[in-house]
């Protein structure tokens, strides 16, 4: 049911990457890894400047590929340079820290390249 309404949102609004992230987390539970990555690919060509769109695919790929998720993550992190800046880091941001420990853990697992 989440899948076919996040399927409308998303053909009613095709512009709309909120719609694409919903549907997303609906394939993911389906267990369709390969739907996700293609749904979150979409929305990062819909929207490469939105740091968000990059976060969401880097975060998909971190476990299955994370030298893919390193460049995305990257990306994102470049988009958005506040995203893990020291202070908030420093402050216990849990979105900072999260987003730079998963940046750390693509570097990691890729063997730093």
């Amino acid at each position: 049911e989440a899948r076919n309404r996040a399927e409308e949102a998303a053909s009613i609004d095709p512009l709309s990457v909120q719609a694409l992230f919903a549907l997303a987390r609906a394939q993911l539970v389906l267990g369709t890894a390969e739907e996700v990555r293609a749904t979150l690919v979409r929305a990062v060509r819909m929207q490469p400047s939105d740091p968000q769109t990059w976060l969401a695919l880097g975060e998909g790929d971190l476990a299955r590929a994370p030298h893919a998720a390193v460049s995305e993550l990257g990306a994102a992190i470049y988009l958005d340079p506040q995203s893990i800046a020291p202070e908030l880091i420093a402050r216990g941001n849990p979105e900072a820290i999260r987003i730079q420990n998963e940046y750390v853990q693509a570097l990691r697992a890729s063997g730093g390249q």
